[in-house]
């Protein structure tokens, strides 16, 4: 599951990264940008950053109780 979360992070990353690039292109280009990539790429990266750190916080192993021992 933590590697679906990982990949899956990643591909979203990358699409956000694409998006935004793209959009920053056609502003230099051809003086506009699209109001979706204006919304979709910030959207695209941070949802993909929370599933990479979902898939992060999901990979550690628990901590256990703390085993003191009682005197009586």
């Amino acid at each position: 599951m933590d590697d679906v979360r990982r990949k899956e992070g990643n591909q979203l990353l990358g699409l956000g990264l694409g998006v935004g690039a793209w959009g920053a292109a056609s502003g230099v280009l051809l003086g506009a940008v699209c109001p979706v990539c204006v919304v979709a790429a910030p959207a695209l990266v941070g949802v993909g950053l929370l599933r990479r750190w979902q898939a992060g916080r999901s990979g550690q192993p628990a901590e256990e109780p703390s085993k003191e021992k009682h005197d009586g």
